[in-house]
């Protein structure tokens, strides 16, 4: 008699009762020959079990959640810091941005392209600071500050939220002054103004309510 796989039956393993069939089949050919090709069958299927496709094993497809950035001013904190971050894109390149704590940092981002990795981000000073990724309304990446690189996720400004700018005197003259703020929809401003001053460069405290109008991101070379 030869036995039968049998599965869910007080743990009984097929491959156990294979091996009972072959050792009943000694003096018996006929059924040694059968029980040869069963055992070759079930190896044949095991072999194509662990070959066949990989769509329900190992192999993982990837897609892409990213989507183009919404045209505006993106605003947030930076995580670990008193700081904020603002970055303005006219939905094909980031047109410039803004980091400012309020006492110590303050600057200016560059314009950049977006690439479909992370952009750069580069103060105007030339220094690398960081990267920035966008998909649809919302943006994240890091910066390096005095303290060590750290985090940041933005959203796109909305209400009287976004990144305000005045100057005054000629762009790199001697006296000329140049005011941002951060303003996040909870209301809460980071704000400094850097003068071109004869000593070199230097930052001041900036008034405290937010002067002309929500930087125009139409205009990438606005500031």
């Amino acid at each position: 008699m030869i036995a039968r796989p049998v599965s869910g039956r007080g743990g009984r393993h097929p491959r156990r009762l294979y091996a009972v069939a072959i050792l009943g089949t000694r003096h018996n050919p006929a059924r040694a020959c059968l029980a040869r090709r069963i055992v070759g069958l079930v190896a044949a299927a095991a072999l194509l079990a662990g070959c066949g496709d990989d769509s329900d094993g190992d192999s993982t497809s990837t897609t892409s959640d990213s989507q183009p950035p919404t045209a505006g001013v993106f605003v947030g904190a930076i995580e670990g810091t008193n700081a904020y971050i603002a970055l303005v894109t006219d939905g094909e390149r980031l047109s410039g941005g803004y980091l400012s704590d309020s006492k110590d940092l303050s600057t200016w981002l560059s314009p950049a392209d977006l690439p479909d990795g992370p952009a750069e981000l580069t103060a105007r000073r030339g220094e690398a600071v960081g990267e920035a990724s966008f998909s649809g309304d919302s943006a994240s990446g890091e910066v390096a500050l005095a303290s060590g690189s750290r985090s940041f996720s933005a959203a796109l400004a909305t209400g009287k939220a976004g990144l305000y700018r005045t100057d005054s005197g000629k762009a790199g003259a001697e006296g000329y002054s140049e005011t941002g703020w951060i303003v996040l929809p909870d209301g809460s401003v980071r704000a400094r103004t850097n003068i071109n001053a004869a000593e070199g460069f230097e930052t001041e405290p900036a008034p405290s309510d937010p002067k002309g109008q929500v930087t125009d991101f139409a205009d990438p070379y606005g500031f």
